[in-house]
């Protein structure tokens, strides 16, 4: 499968830079013979053909080794050249590899530069067997001169003896010249060989050598700084010695692959001389005669620092993944179009990863709050400064759930490309900031009639004793008033106080099981008293068995004497009947009276903070509101009941049962 297009594009622009690396590398090493420009030519276009053999879909590695042709011929069979164009190739390409098929274009790219070094090889050994025998034809054929030479002066010697003593000497002299032209060829001959053999033991990488069998018949000295063993010590040793066990089979399978006439590159564990583990990546390709495969040659290349250092940051990309994952914040990430590249987890069971990840952030900020939450977004994406914004979000299980977010960026080379949105549940915040604010309105708006009431009894009390003669039952009765504003101002202040630790949840409950006709007679017979003064019967009209009920004794007592207080104040005469029945796992409860009633859109209402009709009565408009809370966090529900007005009003609530089992425990 070929790369792809930004791959391709990626390798295509680091081109230039390659070829310069590589012209560097070459000047520094050898001298070539043509110009700095044809060579630096030379180089784009054999980069170009690097780069094409790693994009195209399948390898040419007959390709791959003429470019290793190439590298000779301008090399010159240099070995520190060969190791700079190596090096050079492999850590540029290196650094291009893509992270989603980073196996396959490392295979890639060491079966190309194992081709590059093949070709290589194969161009020097060519080089240097053409050279020797340019040079035994030209030392032949010198010396075939040299004897028909000596032949011809032999003749003339018969002929000419004193004039040929002359032409002998200048031969003898021309002989001692190509004796030591001869001695010189052989000397350039010993130095070739010399240059070839320094170029496979200088290099860092370790050059190896089996047999069809994979012995080891030749590895180059690098390989005790690679494994701490000699190259004499190392040929002593097999597959069993060298290798780690549990990458034996991987080895054995490469081996095949290499005898089926196929090059590899492949990473393995190694066990050195001292028993330290090592990775090593080698390039094998396989040394092929006639038709069959003779043996293997390669490089082998010690790995282990890069394969510590790539786990080390496995390990601490896991580390910081659990960390983000565990953390009690939502943390995710946005792009610049704001849609959502990465979350730690989502807070609605209601919906997965999936469905958040790519949809836009805004999709959940609720729609009054969207432009508000855009514009901070896109403040951070143009200043690069954090911000913080509260914002209530949408899709959640509760509908009032609101999130501080603290929006930060994330740069790259200097440039905000994202923004990390780390987000806290505020929700229970919000809550008692508002009940706080709501207890504020609520004292402030309920005090103030009567200590207005107070304050103006006073004032005229103030007035009466000044005067000289003082109406007394006047100022009684005035006195009495200014107590009773008093009485009611402390009584809404405790219903206010005692309504907000239940919603605050500040009151702590203290549950055990009840029997709930017990907790009825007791409510009806303290109330009974208040109902004779009016002439108001009070009864509890029970069946002969309830089921037992979990709950808190005060509390639900202060349900019953607040229900049982409303309807006394707003009855004249008759009759209040408590009831009680089971019905589907609860327990319901009824105070029924034939008092005023209560307007059919007041219903809900009466539940209501502050909330009462216009009636004579004085009230602050709590006791059913701290009902219903004591109600509701007891898992049950209260209502009203009304004909309207003049028709008498119920007031029902539910409690949940317990069975048998639980109750006799």
């Amino acid at each position: 499968m070929g790369a792809p297009p930004e791959v391709q594009e990626q390798l295509k622009a680091i081109r230039d830079s390659i070829s310069r690396k590589w012209y560097q590398a070459i000047a520094d090493t050898c001298y070539p013979a043509k110009s700095a420009g044809e060579v630096r030519q030379d180089l784009r276009a054999l980069t170009d053909k690097v780069i094409d053999l790693l994009v195209n879909a399948q390898l040419d590695a007959s390709e791959a080794e003429e470019i290793g042709v190439a590298l000779a011929r301008l090399h010159y069979v240099q070995a520190e050249a060969l190791g700079q164009t190596l090096r050079v190739l492999g850590e540029d390409l290196n650094a291009a590899c893509p992270d989603e098929s980073a196996d396959v274009y490392f295979a890639r790219l060491a079966q190309v530069l194992s081709s590059i070094a093949t070709g290589f090889f194969r161009e020097a050994c060519r080089t240097v067997l053409a050279e020797q025998e340019t040079i035994r034809a030209a030392l032949v054929t010198e010396i075939e001169e040299s004897r028909q030479a000596l032949l011809e002066a032999q003749e003339e010697l018969e002929q000419r003896v004193t004039e040929r003593t002359t032409d002998l000497a200048r031969a003898n002299r021309e002989l001692r010249i190509e004796v030591a032209e001869r001695r010189r060829i052989e000397g350039a001959l010993r130095e070739s060989e010399e240059k070839y053999r320094r170029l496979v033991e200088d290099m860092s990488e370790v050059v190896y050598v089996t047999d069809r069998d994979g012995r080891l018949t030749y590895v180059s000295p690098s390989v005790e700084e690679v494994l701490g063993y000699t190259p004499a010590e190392v040929t002593d040793l097999g597959f069993a010695d060298l290798f780690y066990p549990e990458d034996l089979s991987k080895v054995q399978l490469g081996l095949a692959n290499l005898l089926a006439g196929y090059s590899q590159s492949s990473e393995y564990r190694m066990v050195r001389a001292s028993g330290d583990i090592c990775w090593v990546l080698t390039f094998s390709s396989p040394v092929v005669e006639g038709s069959r495969v003779v043996g293997i040659h390669g490089l082998l290349t010690d790995v282990t620092e890069r394969k510590l250092a790539q786990e080390a940051l496995k390990a601490s990309e896991e580390r910081w993944r659990l960390l983000v994952q565990s953390a009690p914040v939502l943390v995710l990430t946005v792009g610049p179009d704001l849609r959502v590249r990465f979350i730690n987890r989502v807070p609605n069971e209601a919906i997965s990863e999936e469905d958040v990840l790519g949809r836009d952030m805004l999709a959940y900020v609720r729609h009054d709050y969207a432009d508000v939450t855009a514009v901070a977004a896109n403040r951070v994406f143009e200043t690069g400064l954090s911000d913080y914004l509260e914002v209530p979000v949408v899709g959640s299980t509760r509908h009032d759930a609101w999130y501080g977010v603290h929006f930060g960026p994330l740069r790259r080379e200097g440039q905000v490309v994202e923004l990390m949105l780390v987000a806290r549940d505020i929700t229970e915040q919000k809550k008692v900031a508002e009940m706080k604010d709501n207890l504020i309105r609520d004292v402030s708006h309920e005090m103030r009639t009567p200590l207005a009431k107070v304050q103006m009894s006073l004032e005229l009390l103030v007035e009466m004793l000044e005067q000289e003669d003082l109406d007394r039952e006047r100022a009684i009765r005035i006195s009495g008033f200014a107590i009773k504003s008093s009485k009611r101002l402390l009584q809404t202040m405790e219903n206010i106080l005692d309504l907000s630790r239940l919603e605050s949840g500040m009151w702590p409950y203290d549950r055990a099981i009840i029997q709930p006709d017990l907790l009825i007679r007791e409510a009806v017979l303290y109330a009974a008293a208040e109902g004779a003064l009016k002439e108001i019967e009070l009864q509890a009209d029970l069946p002969p068995f309830l089921p037992a009920i979990r709950g808190d004794w005060d509390k639900l007592s202060r349900v019953l004497s607040n229900l049982l207080d409303n309807a006394i104040k707003y009855s004249e005469a008759g009759r209040i009947v408590v009831s009680a029945e089971p019905r589907d796992g609860m327990l319901v409860i009824a105070v029924a009276d034939q008092g005023q009633g209560i307007l059919h859109e007041n219903l809900e209402k009466v539940f209501g903070r502050f909330f009462q009709e216009k009636t004579r009565h004085l009230g602050a408009g709590l006791g059913l509101a701290i009902c219903r809370a004591i109600v509701e966090e007891h898992g049950g529900h209260i209502w009203a009941e009304s004909a309207g007005r003049g028709q008498g009003a119920t007031i029902r609530f539910t409690l949940p049962t317990i069975d048998g089992d639980e109750a006799a425990a």
